[in-house]
């Protein structure tokens, strides 16, 4: 409750008008590692979500070889790429559901989803991958 209200006095003015600039520092770089903590905690849970489903997909019966060997390559992309193809194309959310979940722009996770594809149909393609 007390870094919600220093962070909304923070967002006011732009400083905490009370601290000394190294209590601020401090302040700071408190809320800054909670926020990556918290960050990577989901980007574990959603990891391991999509694992499961890309497994689920991977035993389906009716799934054929090719798509087998697509799935096996979404693990190997980028996060900033991955996350997009998995939340758009394996999870069914749209765009702008994505890009609210992810904290960017629409454009932004339709360019990402896009550069995805380019690197999935290269592997497929046996292209090299930049």
């Amino acid at each position: 409750m007390a870094i919600d209200h220093l962070i909304k006095r923070y967002a006011r003015g732009g400083r905490f008008p009370s601290l000394p600039s190294e209590l601020e520092a401090y302040v700071m770089t408190t809320v800054r590692n909670a926020a990556l903590r918290m960050l990577k905690t989901e980007r574990a849970r959603v990891l391991a979500e999509s694992q499961a489903t890309i497994d689920a997909l991977r035993t389906n019966a009716g799934v054929s070889s090719e798509v087998r060997r697509l799935l096996n390559h979404i693990p190997d992309l980028p996060v900033n790429e991955y996350l997009p193809v998995l939340m758009v194309d394996l999870w069914g959310f749209t765009l702008k559901e994505t890009a609210e979940a992810l904290g960017c722009g629409i454009s932004t996770v339709a360019d990402r989803k896009a550069r995805a594809h380019r690197r999935l149909r290269d592997w497929m393609m046996g292209v090299p991958v930049r």
